[in-house]
């Protein structure tokens, strides 16, 4: 801290340079301590929910259907233990689609694991990473807005998210 005091000997005034107090410096550390608690409070988290990764395939998901109607092709979506992708009927064949530019197969979430379910009967998922897009896929998004009904769910840390879609292409996730 700078301080100006007066000399009692000449009477002049002289700048006094006795540094900082120790309460000035308890201070600063107080206020050092709350942004940095704050800071590493509102850091993103490197993992995330079941909830979180239900709603990023439901809106996937959702994207699959609105291109379905919107370009007048069945997309379908074919789903193994690693992941899914996207398939487009063309020409009496099924083909790899790209619903996200530069994005064909898309993984499951690390740490977790999915279920599907189709009639209420749960679902065997092939093993392979890369899937023939000959074989027919588990999901179909058709141009009348029409779907087959599905539930997906998402097993993770201890939390279970759906995503479930209906005949009317009505995508939804619940907790």
């Amino acid at each position: 801290m700078l301080r100006i005091g007066k000399n009692n000997k000449t009477g002049s005034y002289k700048r006094l340079e006795d540094g900082f107090t120790l309460m000035e410096l308890m201070v600063v550390l107080v206020v050092i301590g709350l942004m940095s608690s704050f800071v590493v409070l509102n850091l993103p988290t490197s993992q995330t929910s079941a909830q979180e990764d239900a709603e990023q395939i439901a809106a996937r998901f959702s994207a699959a259907t609105r291109e379905a109607v919107l370009s007048g092709e069945t997309i379908g979506v074919m789903l193994t233990r690693n992941g899914y992708q996207f398939l487009r009927r063309r020409k009496g064949a099924w083909q790899m689609a790209e619903i996200i530019p530069k994005q064909t197969m898309h993984l499951w979430p690390d740490t977790g694991s999915v279920t599907l379910w189709l009639a209420g009967e749960r679902q065997s998922l092939p093993s392979s990473n890369t899937v023939k897009p000959a074989r027919m896929p588990f999901l179909m998004f058709a141009p009348t807005g029409e779907s087959v009904s599905f539930e997906l769910t998402i097993a993770k840390g201890g939390a279970v998210a759906s995503v479930e879609g209906d005949y009317i292409s009505q995508i939804k996730v619940m907790p």
